[in-house]
């Protein structure tokens, strides 16, 4: 990889208002490779918070945001915009997509894929926008829009878009039943519809390679990292007609069909964590040669664009991951789109979630050999750089009118001319001159010595949507190379009609040793027998296909029974571990497949069947004792699979509980762990001495392996790690007795497993991971399940162990509560501090435990922390009853309620005003304190611009996080709150802190909350963490649940306010402020 280079880019200092407060802003850091430059094209006073961009057919910026499409102008030609003209005030939503075609833009919004026309070129769109395809638009819906060599939009989708059968108009489409994130194409010129890949979750563009291919890169499932389910971002090297993984709709949870199914597209490269967003291919000439054989993919949250250098590999790519830019300033780099200017520059767009809107320009500025530029029209066409971008289409496209057909035929059977000429020949011809033509140059083309040339050329005979599949195609099934193969039965299941000939292609490929090959094939044979199911094609080769088969000629109970004994024959027999994973995967979609629905518990989603059970209940138990005995085959992908069907069927297996211990290794990793921890959960029977300890000594390593890689843990993984762990141990009551007995023993995160114990259990549990932990070593926080272990400690050792505890934040509420039932005097101190707790459930339980308390000798420092309390619960978002149980206290202390109003609504600041005006009045010295506490968002703006950001301390910075609160919902195993990864290098200083003050501005949906209200007039708002008929577990804060009976429940309903609390910086000094910035900078994924 090429060294980085650290580069400053120097930013004006008028940019923006927002940016003018930050003198520190005005040097924002981006790392490049070597050569590359990057400059600031375009700020956010031009357009803010972006989500898309592209280039015009004039080669203008383009960007669009919520409301508004604008293009940037650069009036003087020195690579900065000048300014911004509004294109359109549409879509309201933000396109998340757009291209140009001639003056008209197709951009995905609103009501779903918008065209957008300039019959008059003004630079404005003229009246209300056609809808050319319906979709929904949240953050999971219609995204990306790029148009196709065969001049066909193609628009991807986010499992929420609801692209479905209605979707597909086409009897040539290559998916007729589309499943959750798709990408479909748009005849602009008649509207017809097709569904091209589908089975993604929420990638947000992609891109097409010099030789046609797709790729993009799909998005995790960021709640479950760490689980055995868990799906990095993934680059695809997309399949046509192919399902791509993903199977639920929506973002709260998440499964994805493991790579080694063969009813799942392999993976190029997993990426890892990261929110993906632009997609592009390098086919310029101005960057280095390198980079014209791979893909450009943004990340959101880390504030990066990678490269992915390809290398073809048979009928697909191999391919690595490198880091081309990064961002390193404070400015923040939240990338959101990408695009190739005329000059070949790269465009990066920033923006998102309410974010500073940008557009930086990275451009090669080494020295490298002049390329000498085609002169001949012909040349120029089939040269031109990033064809499909408007600024390009418009140069090439009247050129290609002007020349012809022949002269592209000529071009493309030239063999003198290279590779990627005679494709780009092809797909001339393809969009604009009436496609190839049976006969000769259909012939020679097919036949070419060429693969690319050959590929390319099934692709466009495919294009003509012949009404009969051209016999052509299945002579190339039997082709030498991969690629061709590939192409080939890519075309065939694309096709609306077969004839008898079909039977003739080479059906061994359904066994190809080429992945891609024998992916292609399968899904080409379903789609020939579901058109013409008399067909007699080959399916032996393949279990796969025989399953296929079955299915789709609705096959029997006792047929199911048949294919099921082949599968478990061929498992036993194969002599390729894919043919093992096709059997295994076989099975379990005979059995119904895998559910990925939720179910109870929700950790068994992906270890239950999913349909009603097709075959007879008897075959379920001989199947158990058939697959038993066969476990372990010794390959990995097998037998993880061999295990999750034996988990499927809830079938005694001895011979798996006595060899599934063999797999719980030093070096064996935790998703592999839990994997086989969660598979044995669901198998019933005896579990020996040997059994329970090695069990025993895997869920308590568990943790240890956490700590020792530094892994960060998924929201979900401790409730479905819990789960799983109930169910165990429930069958197998001694597993806590052999845990309890470890040396292992003693982490405190083995609370999670005590906390399953019996009460006995856990008051030795809690005694002995005391025993084991240093209680006064406040810099390590406790997870939320030793509180309730604590409590089964003796009153005196509880007190104590509580009050050593209370500096440690992520249990402070806990702590308070406990401490708060004892009401011992000596803790008075501590719940006054609660009064100025930023958590609202703090302050309003503190204030509540001291009105219950004696008041005598009230102290005036007492007063006024109570009276800073009231002023900060009386900014704009905070819940009514914090300001009312404070003002409840007050009246308590003073022996006067007539300040408190009635019924207080709409600004609590003037409704209680009276006890201010109050406190003015009698203690005036103390006043100047009170009034600075807990300033507006105003005040807030103009004190940052004087920060001395530069002597900020990252370790007095963490004190102030903890102190605060903030690990609670941020650090690495909290559920409340987004990670905090590269914080600073997604949101600029400004943004950040702002979001800080006032965090209800831009909640994003994986953390939106529900608000109930009960029958006896409370309201709570928190995320649901477990529903059922008798009542709904919610988390109102860290630490704190709360469980509500159904029938108590009069309103539910989504809530857009944050459970991160307002005034959370409230007493923070201008110091504090540089140390805890310091401190967020510190936490950049390296």
């Amino acid at each position: 990889m090429p060294r980085l280079r650290l580069l400053l880019l120097t930013l004006a200092l008028q940019t923006s208002l927002a940016a003018a407060c930050f003198a520190v802003e005005e040097a924002a850091g981006i790392s490049v490779p070597e050569g590359f430059r990057a400059t600031l094209f375009a700020d956010d006073d031009l357009a803010h918070d972006i989500y898309s961009m592209t280039l015009d057919a004039e080669g203008r910026v383009v960007v669009a945001g919520a409301g508004y499409v604008k293009t940037l102008h650069d009036d003087d030609g020195d690579g900065v915009a000048d300014r911004a003209t509004l294109f359109s005030d549409v879509p309201r939503s933000g396109a998340h997509g757009m291209a140009f075609r001639g003056t008209d833009l197709y951009c995905t919004g609103d009501l779903g894929l918008l065209k957008l026309s300039d019959a008059d070129g003004d630079g404005k769109a003229d009246g209300e926008p056609e809808v050319l395809a319906q979709g929904r638009h949240p953050e999971h819906g219609v995204n990306g829009v790029v148009f196709g060599a065969d001049g066909w939009i193609y628009v991807i989708c986010g499992n929420d878009a609801n692209i479905f059968e209605r979707h597909v108009t086409s009897p040539h489409s290559p998916v007729e039943h589309p499943k959750t994130g798709t990408i479909f194409r748009v005849d602009p010129k008649t509207n017809m519809s097709e569904v091209v890949a589908h089975g993604f979750r929420n990638p947000y563009d992609f891109a097409f390679d010099a030789a046609g291919r797709m790729f993009t890169v799909d998005a995790d499932g960021e709640r479950d990292q760490h689980l055995p389910w868990y799906a990095p971002n993934r680059l695809f090297d997309i399949g046509v007609a192919q399902h791509h993984g993903w199977v639920l709709h929506g973002w709260q949870r998440s499964w994805n069909r493991p790579q080694s199914f063969f009813d799942s597209r392999a993976r190029a490269v997993e990426v890892g964590r990261g929110s993906p967003t632009g997609v592009e291919t390098y086919r310029h000439y101005a960057f280095p040669e390198k980079y014209n054989h791979g893909v450009f993919s943004q990340c959101w949250t880390l504030g990066r664009v990678y490269f992915f250098p390809l290398q073809e590999n048979g009928g697909g790519y191999e391919a690595t991951q490198e880091t081309f830019l990064a961002t390193t300033g404070a400015a923040g780099l939240a990338p959101v789109d990408m695009v190739i200017g005329k000059s070949g520059e790269m465009y990066v767009a920033i923006g998102g979630r309410g974010t500073r809107g940008s557009v930086f320009k990275i451009e090669y500025v080494a020295e490298q050999a002049k390329r000498q530029l085609p002169t001949e029209p012909l040349d120029q066409v089939l040269t031109a750089p990033q064809p499909q971008m408007a600024w390009s289409y418009a140069e090439w496209a009247p050129k290609a009118k002007a020349l012809g057909r022949e002269a592209f035929v000529a071009a493309a059977l030239d063999e003198h001319r290279a590779t990627a000429q005679r494709v780009r020949a092809i797909e001339v011809i393809t969009e604009f001159l009436g496609g190839l033509q049976d006969g000769a140059e259909v012939d020679k083309l097919l036949g070419a010595k060429d693969d690319a040339v050959a590929a390319r050329a099934i692709w466009s005979v495919a294009c003509r949507r012949d009404e009969v599949c051209p016999p052509k195609f299945y002579r190339l099934t039997y082709h030498q190379s991969p690629r061709v193969r590939r192409a080939a039965w890519e075309a065939i299941a694309s096709a609306a009609k077969f004839d008898a000939a079909v039977e003739r292609c080479n059906w061994d490929s359904l066994q190809d040793p080429d992945r891609n090959v024998r992916s292609a094939a399968l899904y080409a044979a379903e789609r020939v027998l579901e058109k013409q199911p008399a067909a007699k094609i080959n399916v032996e080769p393949s279990i796969a296909a025989i399953w296929t088969k079955a299915s789709v000629g609705n096959a029997t109970s006792d047929e199911i029974v048949a294919v099921i004994h082949q599968a478990v024959d061929r498992l036993e027999t194969a002599k390729t571990e894919h043919e093992q994973e096709d059997a295994i995967r076989v099975v379990q979609i005979a059995l119904g497949d895998i559910t990925a629905e939720q179910v109870d518990p929700d950790v068994y989603a992906g270890y239950s069947p999913g349909r009603p059970r097709t075959a007879p209940l008897t075959m379920w138990d001989q199947l158990a004792s058939k697959l038993d005995p066969i476990f372990p085959v010794g390959k990995p992908t097998v037998d993880t699979e061999i295990a999750r069907t034996l988990a499927m069927i809830e079938q005694p297996a001895p011979n798996f509980v006595a060899e599934v211990g063999q797999f719980w290794t030093e070096d064996s990793t935790v998703e592999e762990d839990l994997h086989y921890l969660f598979c044995l959960s669901r198998i019933p029977g005896e579990r020996s001495p040997e059994v329970v300890a090695a069990e025993a000594k895997a869920w308590l390593a568990l943790h240890e392996k956490i700590a020792d890689q530094r892994m960060t843990i998924s929201q979900n993984w401790s409730l479905r790690v819990g789960e799983a762990f109930s169910a165990e141990l429930q069958q197998t009551p001694q597993l806590a007795a052999a845990m309890l007995a470890s040396d292992n023993f003693g982490m405190l995160e083995h609370s999670l497993f005590a906390s399953y114990f019996t009460p006995e259990q856990q008051t030795a549990a809690a005694t002995k991971i005391v025993d084991e932990n240093d209680i006064e070593d406040i810099t390590e926080s406790w997870p939320d399940a030793m509180m309730p272990l604590v409590d089964k400690l003796p009153e005196a050792e509880r007190l104590e162990v509580l009050r050593i505890r209370w500096d440690d934040f992520n249990m402070r509420h806990a702590v308070l509560a406990r401490l708060g039932a004892a009401r011992k005097e000596e803790d008075r101190p501590r719940f006054i501090e609660s009064l100025l707790s930023a958590s609202p459930q703090s302050v309003l339980l503190a204030a509540q435990i001291l009105a219950e308390m004696p008041k005598e000798n009230v102290s005036e420092d007492e007063l006024l922390a109570a009276m800073k309390g009231l002023r900060s619960a009386c900014m704009p978002g905070q819940p009514p009853e914090q300001s009312a149980a404070i003002a409840k206290l007050l009246a308590y202390w003073t022996n006067d309620a007539s300040t408190n109003p009635n019924d207080p609504m709409g600004n609590l600041a003037e409704a209680y005003q009276g006890w201010f005006d109050w406190f003015a009045a009698k203690y005036p010295a103390r006043n100047k304190e009170l009034f600075a506490y807990a300033a507006d968002e105003a005040s807030w703006k103009t004190r940052l611009a004087d920060v001395d950001w530069a002597s900020g301390s990252a370790q007095r910075g963490e004190a102030i996080f903890a102190a605060r609160g903030c690990k609670q919902c941020h650090a690495s195993t909290g559920r409340l709150g987004p990670g905090l990864d590269n914080i600073t290098g997604r949101f600029r200083q400004f943004d950040l802190f702002m979001a800080i003050v006032d965090p209800n501005r831009d909640v994003s949906p994986l953390f939106h909350t529900t608000q109930f209200m009960t029958r006896s007039g409370k309201s709570f708002i928190g995320t649901v963490v477990y529903e059922s008929p008798a009542g709904t577990l919610i988390q109102t804060g860290p630490g704190v649940t709360e469980r509500i009976l159904e029938d108590e429940i009069v309103v539910r309903r989504p809530s857009r306010q944050s459970m991160m609390p307002v005034g959370l910086l409230n007493g923070v000094d201008d110091q504090g402020l540089a140390d805890l910035y310091a401190y967020l900078q510190s936490l950049r994924t390296k």
